[in-house]
């Protein structure tokens, strides 16, 4: 399973495409940053978005926390 999803793009989780990283398996997305109404008009007003920033200014290198993930085949774990 590993494997299949390493560098995988998907959409229809949410706020749009999602990125599984091979090197790293860290995925990335759009983030919407919202904020809690204090006075919200109904039980469905409770929020307010504040920014979309987009995946690609969220992504970082994959070096940069470095370490091993070890092995992806069930057998040597």
């Amino acid at each position: 399973m590993i494997k299949a999803l390493e560098g995988f793009e998907f959409d229809g989780m949410g706020n749009g495409p999602t990125l599984y990283r091979a090197e790293d398996h860290q995925c990335f997305k759009t983030c919407v940053v919202v904020q809690g109404k204090e006075e919200p008009k109904d039980k469905f007003d409770l929020m307010e978005v504040i920014k979309v920033v987009p995946r690609e200014e969220l992504v970082y290198d994959a070096a940069m926390f470095g370490g091993e993930l070890g092995p992806s085949d069930p057998k040597q774990c």
